[in-house]
């Protein structure tokens, strides 16, 4: 057993789940493909740091998403741009969304969805219940978040914005929350009938 901040903890042979493990370092740049004894079998360089993590695309491409500086951030998870790399590490695809934050995923069309924040609109934001008044983002903003997806040209094809599409007084915060996000979305994923997850 290592005990040491970085590497591989330990081992029992025959429990482990069979496969690899993508780990994108979240203060560092680079992505490596794990396998079950920690060596490393893959390394891709990145200029960036990753926004959430990467995962393998079924034609052995790496989806990854890496964390720009510009556009907002009221919260963890910050990503911004979105690329499909090669085993070379040529980029093949890439899409820039600076509130694009978590998750992102490429869909069985070819298209690409993901999560990102937007200001809240000041006519839905008031119908927010709950939570500690005044305790707003600077301004008095509300972020909440939309999910859109992108064609392989970058072009929005479709999208959907919670502040426009939940019924948000059915919906209060917690009395111990914030009032600077509503509706936080982590993760989205294409269920096998073509439907969302949010």
């Amino acid at each position: 057993m290592r005990h040491t901040k970085v590497g591989l903890i330990d081992a029992v042979d025959g429990v482990a789940t069979p496969g690899v493990t993508i780990v994108t370092p979240l203060f560092g740049t680079g992505v490596y493909l794990i396998g079950l004894n920690g060596e490393v079998l893959h390394q891709w360089a990145t200029d960036l740091p990753p926004g959430t993590y990467a995962r393998l695309l079924p034609n052995g491409n790496l989806f990854w998403s890496g964390e720009t500086s510009e556009g907002p951030r009221p919260g963890g998870g910050k990503g911004g741009l979105i690329r499909e790399i090669d085993w070379d590490g040529n980029i093949l695809w890439e899409y820039k969304d600076d509130c694009q934050h978590h998750d992102f995923r490429r869909l069985k069309n070819g298209n690409t969805l993901y999560i990102g924040w937007e200001k809240m609109p000041p006519e839905t934001a008031h119908r927010v219940v709950g939570a500690e008044e005044g305790s707003e983002a600077d301004g008095g903003v509300i972020w909440g978040d939309y999910l859109r997806e992108v064609n392989p040209a970058g072009q929005t094809v479709w999208e959907w914005h919670m502040h426009s599409d939940l019924e948000i007084e059915q919906h209060p915060l917690h009395i111990m929350s914030t009032r600077k996000e509503f509706a936080h979305c982590n993760s989205c994923a294409e269920l096998p009938d073509g439907n969302l997850l949010l």
